[in-house]
């Protein structure tokens, strides 16, 4: 064998063989150097290159491996958010000021294995934002908290918006897959398959990968289950917030997605693709547009519509953590300003079981109506949880639902969405407790809210380790099945609680009923 083969040959045995914690491992495309984190016990990796810049002829393709680099790349600093529109500065969901690009699909890694042959189980995030914003470095997204569990931690960035969900009938032409527009879905598969190739040097076991994400995160994770592109990249999964076939986000089919990607182009008065690949990101981003940027309906990620392919338990089955908040709606939910909207509202959406519905959701002023809206937008992600843990489990797969109830200690006026409503357990708010990151949100935290967000943390990294939530200390969490509508109750106690909100998911049973798509 050449000097050269043998050299390389002995660099990947001595990168298998060394301490993780001496910082220094071989992945795709060369050597990194990390950091010690806040524990000294923990590893950091941050800003893993793990594709090539989707940036240039790159730009709405599916993505390249990354190049090699010489010497050792040192990994100690966050890559830049992909590519997204702004946030309000005054919002909940604002992150710290971070940097945008174009050229940003890397990913991060926590472990606290002492060795390479540790084997230890590992949790991929896959962050939310509505596919359009946020990234896998957020401040409450730090994993070492859950590394410190005996756990591998990765999150990663996706392409967002434009950049991640563009279909256009010439991106279709060129594709050898004949489709386009799930380029961000496809950043997630090719980040899963990285941890299967790159894991073991960090001291994890690609054979015990779960997958866990929150709001378009979860949403992700359903169509993750639901892609046979997927199949053997997980063993289990957790949902946190949002299925993939919820009557609020219909998958579009790759047609209807090619015009509208159509008339994005008309909106950037660009003639062609490649005019379009030339452009600045920045301008591309800046475009007013009434286009939706988001998964789709493709023949190849997806081959149908989720609901039919969970309904047939042609998902990749794995034991799965599902469950939502009890405010849900308030932040995510389109509500009406008058009772008038409200009703008529009510008519032309639910028919001849519009008084049903009314019974069920009733309004009498305008602020009545608006309250219901959020009350429907709670129940109705509820319900996705609901069905399909039922569909998992019929598919002879374990399923643990919860219910988050505890409202954060959110100072008064700290945030605008407080002009509207009391968040109260809002859209996104376990995260900081999944993670134990209460600290990277300047509230006054009670001894619950820290308890609660211990035993998360412990549930959550015992469902990584064996597929069971329990453990030594914890409340028996029993597992639900379409008989026994059983939830932990994470809330002011935490406690199996059973028929939350039953009424409202039995209307949503007989309005989507049994044996038809939520999407059509």
């Amino acid at each position: 064998m050449p000097y050269g083969r043998w050299a390389a040959f002995l660099a990947v045995l001595l990168a298998l063989a060394m301490p993780v914690r001496s910082q220094t491992v071989r992945v795709d495309g060369g050597m990194i150097a990390g950091a010690t984190g806040f524990n000294p016990n923990v590893r950091v990796y941050k800003g893993v290159p793990f594709a090539a810049p989707p940036v240039g002829n790159l730009r709405w393709r599916e993505p390249q491996p990354v190049a090699k680099w010489d010497g050792v790349k040192q990994t100690t600093e966050y890559s830049p958010m992909c590519q997204q529109r702004e946030r309000p500065k005054d919002s909940y969901h604002t992150p710290d000021i971070l940097p945008v690009s174009e050229d940003c699909l890397y990913l991060n890694v926590w472990t606290p294995a002492k060795s390479a042959n540790q084997k230890l189980p590992v949790m991929v995030f896959i962050h939310g934002g509505g596919f359009g914003v946020s990234s896998g470095i957020e401040k409450w997204f730090n994993g070492e908290r859950l590394a410190e569990k005996g756990v591998i931690v990765v999150t990663f960035n996706y392409r967002l918006g434009v950049f991640g969900f563009l279909a256009h009938p010439e991106l279709t032409k060129e594709s050898e897959h004949h489709t386009s527009g799930n380029y961000g879905m496809l950043d997630q598969i090719y980040a899963l398959k990285w941890v299967q190739r790159n894991i073991g040097v960090f001291g994890g076991d690609p054979r015990k990968v779960t997958m866990f994400g929150q709001s378009a995160g979860s949403e992700s994770v359903c169509m993750d289950m639901a892609t046979p592109l997927a199949k053997g990249l997980y063993i289990h999964a957790i949902s946190e917030s949002v299925g993939c076939f919820g009557p609020s986000t219909p998958e579009p089919k790759l047609a209807e997605a090619e015009q509208e990607g159509m008339k994005f182009a008309a909106d950037a008065k660009a003639s062609s693709i490649a005019e379009l690949r030339m452009r600045p990101a920045e301008e591309l981003q800046a475009i007013k547009t009434q286009v939706r940027f988001r998964p789709i309906i493709d023949g190849y990620f997806l081959p149908t519509d989720p609901y039919t392919i969970f309904s047939k338990n042609q998902e990749n089955i794995v034991p799965m953590i599902l469950g939502s908040n009890s405010d849900e709606g308030l932040l995510i939910w389109p509500a009406t300003d008058t009772l008038a909207a409200y009703t008529q509202q009510a008519k032309k959406n639910y028919g001849d079981k519009a008084d049903e519905f009314m019974k069920i959701y009733p309004a009498s002023t305008d602020a009545e109506g608006k309250e219901a809206a959020y009350t429907i937008g709670r129940d109705q992600i509820a319900w996705q949880e609901r069905v399909w843990a039922d569909m998992v489990s019929r598919g002879k797969a374990k399923t643990y639902r919860y219910y988050f109830s505890r409202v954060p200690p959110v100072p008064d006026g700290m945030f605008r969405e407080q002009k509207v409503h009391p968040l109260g357990a809002f859209h996104q708010a376990e995260i900081v407790y999944v993670f134990g990151t209460l600290d990277t949100r300047n509230f006054v935290w009670a001894d619950i809210d820290r308890k609660i967000s211990g035993m998360m943390m412990a549930y959550w990294t015992n469902f990584a380790k064996t597929g069971d939530p329990n453990g030594a200390n914890l409340p028996k969490w029993t597992p639900s099945d379409p008989e026994h509508d059983v939830v932990m109750g994470f809330g002011d106690t935490i406690a199996m609680r059973e028929g939350i909100a039953k009424a409202a998911l039995a209307f949503w049973d007989s309005f989507y009923a049994k044996g038809s798509s939520p999407a059509d």
